[in-house]
């Protein structure tokens, strides 16, 4: 049996390794030097690229920049319209406002003052118109206070001549045998005084109970 030379083996494995490990690190090399080949390319074409572009006119995101900035202040200038009219009709309409307030307060007062005279009386007849007016109110409003001051009368001057506008409502017959009115020889208040003297138990009792039938007015006055 002959002997193996193993020295001789094991140099030529270990050549063999070496130029395996060689030709690996040459080909990573080619690699390395095409992918950076590669990157120059890519980096040079950019830059004719962005060149260009620069040359020829303002690049897409300016345009766009430059359309935003417009489309801002047309909606400022538009804003401030719109606020300056809104301003304007907000002033109007509170100046309109404000006279229409005025108006009615003047057409109150005039209407208070025309109603005052009106509640003046100077005849019989002044005094059952008048009365019917409060008792009409009255009605509606529900209030006696509310019906006085719709009327624009207050409550005493009424009561003082209602007991004669009771009469003349509830006994109209009993009014029509009563003296009648002269403004010459007496006040009406002394004449509402006579007639109301004058009032029999009946008819007393049928003022009372058109009273309750609310048909006239819950109010009442005693002469001193």
């Amino acid at each position: 049996m002959e002997d193996v030379d193993t020295e001789s083996f094991d140099s030529d494995a270990a050549s063999s390794y070496t130029n395996n490990e060689n030709m690996k690190m040459k080909m990573l090399k080619m690699k390395i030097k095409a992918l950076e080949e590669e990157r120059d390319f890519l980096r040079t074409t950019i830059t004719q690229l962005t060149g260009q572009r620069t040359s020829s006119g303002p690049s897409p995101s300016s345009s766009v920049g430059d359309n935003i900035a417009k489309l801002e202040d047309q909606w400022d200038d538009s804003s401030d319209s719109s606020s300056s009219d809104s301003s304007s009709s907000t002033d109007s309409e509170i100046e309109k406002k404000k006279k229409n307030k005025q108006k009615k307060k003047k057409n109150k007062n005039k209407k208070g003052k025309k109603e005052t005279k009106k509640g003046r009386a100077k005849t019989p007849e002044d005094i059952l118109r008048r009365y019917k007016m409060v008792l009409a109110a009255y009605k509606r409003k529900g209030s006696m206070a509310a019906a006085f001051q719709t009327v624009g009368v207050d409550r005493n001057t009424v009561a003082m001549s209602a007991p004669l506008a009771e009469i003349m409502i509830a006994a109209p017959e009993f009014f029509k045998k009563q003296p009648a009115f002269e403004c010459g020889n007496d006040t009406l208040n002394q004449y509402v005084r006579r007639i109301t003297k004058n009032a029999t138990a009946e008819v007393s009792n049928v003022i009372k109970e058109k009273k309750k039938q609310n048909e006239l007015l819950p109010i009442t006055y005693t002469f001193k």
